[in-house]
């Protein structure tokens, strides 16, 4: 069943990608929130971005960003955001793309 494109917009139907049915698609990321509001992660493939920002108490602190390989790393030990630069300014810029348009969804 289709999704009415006005509803549910951040939701994609992925029971076919689940299922292992042919030519079934899923998300290519996923992007995570926590309740505050304060930390994102958006993962895909094996990469994962964490953006923790600042306390939004005293003065406003520039977000920090982590990055991860998760293949390689499961527990999320070793920050690689120094040593793939281009990958990080990847997921960042996916990121803000994401936040800015207010969902996850693609629309056609």
């Amino acid at each position: 069943a289709n999704i009415p494109a006005d509803s549910c917009l951040d939701s994609i139907n992925v029971l076919g990608a689940l299922l292992g049915e042919t030519g079934a698609k899923g998300r290519t990321h996923l992007l995570q929130q926590d309740n505050s509001g304060n930390q994102f992660g958006l993962r895909e493939g094996n990469w994962k971005l964490v953006r923790k920002n600042g306390a939004k108490k005293a003065k406003k602190q520039a977000p920090v960003d982590q990055l991860f390989n998760l293949e390689k790393d499961p527990a999320e030990t070793t920050n690689l955001a120094t040593e793939q630069p281009g990958e990080l300014k990847r997921l960042q810029s996916l990121l803000t793309k994401i936040i800015a348009d207010g969902r996850t969804r693609e629309t056609n």
